[in-house]
């Protein structure tokens, strides 16, 4: 048996149980190969010392007690003293003496090892065991220099002042320290406080504009027994007849019992609900100010309310001012908005050149290719009215998004955008699922009080087009699937009913061409085309069926505004002539893909070219459509997944003002600009801390470099140059 026997002293009466200063032996002792602690008192009086004793009553600042705590082999248990029988041989705690000596030596400062051996003849094993203590102990020094240092510099998460570091945890932060030293140099902080705060500080998504009311959970009456009650129990009359999915009970006193549709018709004894009530006219008031006219109410209701206690009735008085002050605020930014909308220019004075109106255009245009049209040979019906503007990919190049560009707007997903045309500010309309209507001033003074948007609800359920008016640039025309069309008036400060089909769902709704009169044209759910002409009092054309399922999308041509083009869910797009819409109307032409069509858009550039969108990752521009060529051109195609799935509003490809870019979301939550004439990207709008989700639905400003891309959680971001 193989002894090493390891002095430390002790000193300080507050550090030991003794007042006076001792001295302890510890001796590992190995036999046959299984290792136990025994400790000696100077005074002969034996003692036991586990690993707990040591390391309270010793001070981490003392090395030698801190490095002796530490290299108490934890595997042996509690210590033993020399009389003790050696505890049954255990692979798991199996330590030769060199591993001992090794591991307990070099941090050992001041400690004299001593071997003691069971007879006087030394073997070659213990001849290298002396080698091996006698480096331990000219290496115990500098090995507990670097244990303190180590522990100072470099402390370690979750590890206690007596744990030990291996080499490779040494060498890791001597790394990490060399790093810091490198970054400290370069002036960046890259310290864990400071990556936390960075994290903090990240920006987040913009909380302006139209909030998401918390919506409190409505619990129903609490359930109650009615036989412990003595009530008489329920339909005890008898059931006279039920409906086939249990939803609707006849009583034997005639009355129903029952929700829904199928009960209206059993109560009212009719084969078809009553048509709802819709009002011809609804007062613009924005979400603001109708919000602060019902806090106004409560207060004065409350106030005068007697079964309100008076402290209630006293605070609701004191509120009362401020909230009357609040609504006649929000009611002028209302007024100041209706002015706003009036005062744009007419589209038709609109500055030529930089986005306006062109009489007698072709399809043809300039020399020097920026968009504007020029007059053609044809006259008659051919000539339209044509959209002209510079906007084109180079004006795109360099547009960005700032943090105060990104505003909610809706309260649901947005479906519908489109900037008002005039150059002098940016105000833009955007329509969501709910029926919402939103005008956002973008370019609004930075003192002003108001965040720009006023949110109305003219509709009741998902808005399927919105269009500003081609004669009057304040007027607003939107249609809903709640079968109805409305027009908002900022001269009066209303929106005027102008058509109103309830039993039709209203899916597609576009304008006529600018150089006609002003006609609306709609397409249902159920695949029809009809028309109203907003002088008339009758339909100027009756529902003809154009599709087999919903019609998806409306477009009128303004290069030749008797060309209309149509996308359905029946995966077919399809041109028509509106002059020759009969009761089994023929297309002009009819272009077919593998899926669903969610969009076709004529061209502003008057070229006549028609962008579509499918559901099978493809766009495709038609160019030379309704010229008496049959079949239809072939498309030039721009590979892009449109495949949203079912949560994401589908993607709608735009045409740039200048017809010479097409622009369209993308499901890395980005917008890209395709060259329309070769499909390459012209340029990425991404912007992952500011626009956090997918913009599904997007336009470009007709005379400013501006693109508005909106989300599904109802934010717009705007895009400048």
């Amino acid at each position: 048996m193989v002894k090493r026997q390891i002095e430390s002293k002790v000193e300080g009466p507050e550090r030991v149980r003794s007042k006076r200063a001792s001295t302890r032996n510890v001796v590992l002792a190995e036999t046959d190969g299984n290792a136990r602690l025994e400790t000696e008192v100077t005074d002969g009086t034996p003692d036991k010392l586990s690993t707990r004793d040591t390391r309270s009553q010793m001070s981490a600042t003392d090395t030698s007690r801190t490095s002796f705590a530490r290299h108490l082999p934890a595997r042996v248990g509690a210590a033993q003293t020399s009389d003790a029988p050696t505890a049954a041989p255990r692979r798991s705690s199996r330590r030769s003496s060199r591993q001992l000596s090794a591991s307990a030596a070099p941090h050992a400062e001041g400690v004299d090892v001593k071997l003691e051996k069971a007879d006087e003849t030394k073997t070659p094993v213990d001849e290298a065991e002396s080698v091996d203590a006698r480096k331990a102990e000219e290496e115990g020094a500098a090995g507990e220099m670097r244990s303190v240092r180590t522990k100072t510099e470099f402390p370690r998460r979750g590890l206690a002042p007596t744990d030990e570091l291996s080499a490779y945890e040494l060498e890791r932060l001597a790394n990490i320290a060399r790093n810091e030293e490198v970054l400290r140099a370069l002036e960046l902080d890259v310290s864990s406080s400071a990556l936390r705060e960075s994290a903090r500080s990240r920006p987040k998504p913009t909380a302006r504009g139209v909030g998401r009311p918390k919506e409190k959970a409505e619990h129903g009456p609490i359930r109650r027994s009615g036989r412990h009650a003595g009530l008489e129990a329920e339909f005890a009359g008898g059931i006279v007849s039920e409906s086939a999915d249990g939803k609707v009970l006849t009583l034997a006193n005639g009355d129903i019992i029952g929700s829904g549709k199928a009960a209206f018709k059993a109560a009212n004894g009719a084969s078809e609900a009553k048509e709802r009530v819709v009002e011809p006219q609804l007062p613009f008031r924005s979400h603001v100010a109708k919000d602060a006219a019902l806090e106004e109410e409560w207060a004065a209701s409350t106030a005068a309310d007697e079964k309100q206690t008076p402290l209630q009735r006293e605070r609701a008085q004191s509120l009362l001012p401020e909230m009357t002050g609040a609504r006649e605020a929000a009611e002028k930014a209302d007024q100041a908005m209706l002015e706003l909308l009036a005062s744009a220019t007419s589209p038709a004075a609109f500055r030529k050149g930089s986005g306006g109106l062109n009489e007698g255009a072709d399809d043809g245009s300039d020399e020097n290719g920026s968009g504007k049209a020029s007059k053609g040979s044809k006259g008659g019906s051919d000539a339209g009215t044509v959209w002209t503007s510079g906007i084109g990919l180079s004006a795109l190049e360099k547009v960005h998004l700032d943090e105060s560009d990104a505003v909610k707007v809706t309260v649901k997903a947005t479906v519908h955008l489109k900037f008002q045309p005039r150059g002098d500010t940016l105000c833009v309309a955007a329509g969501d699922k709910d029926g919402n209507v939103s005008l956002w001033h973008a370019d609004r003074a930075s003192d002003s009080a108001s965040d720009g948007v006023f949110l109305c609800a003219p509709h009741t359920q998902y808005i399927s087009g919105l269009e500003w008016s081609a004669h009057d640039a304040g007027v607003l025309y939107t249609a809903s699937y709640d079968g109805t069309v409305r027009a908002l008036h900022p001269q009066k400060g209303s929106w005027e009913l102008l058509y109103s089909r309830t039993h039709s769902e209203f899916s597609a709704f576009t304008l006529s061409a600018p150089s006609e009169t002003t006609t609306l044209w709609l397409g249902s759910s159920d695949g029809r085309l009809s028309a109203r002409d907003t002088r008339s009092p009758s339909e100027t054309l009756a529902p003809v069926a154009v599709h087999a399922n919903k019609v998806n999308c409306l477009s009128m041509c303004g290069a030749r505004p008797y060309l209309l083009a149509s996308a359905g869910t029946d995966r077919a797009v399809r041109v028509w002539d509106v002059r020759k819409l009969g009761a089994k109307p023929k297309p002009l032409a009819e272009m077919l893909s593998s899926n669903s069509s969610q969009s076709a858009e004529w061209s502003p550039d008057g070229r006549a070219s028609l962008l579509t969108t499918h559901w099978d990752d493809r766009l495709r521009i038609y160019d030379g459509l309704g010229l008496d060529t049959a079949p239809a051109p072939k498309a030039r195609e721009i590979k892009h997944c449109t495949r949203t799935g079912r949560w994401v509003v589908p993607f709608r490809a735009v045409w740039t003002p200048a017809g010479d870019g097409v622009v369209v979301g993308a499901m890395d939550r980005s917008a890209v600009i395709f060259n329309a004439s070769n499909g390459s990207k012209a340029n990425v709008l991404r912007s992952p801390e500011i626009m956090t989700a997918i913009p599904s639905r997007n336009t470009v400003h007709p005379s400013l470099p501006v693109v508005a891309c909106a989300t599904n959680s109802g934010r717009l971001h705007l895009y400048r140059a």
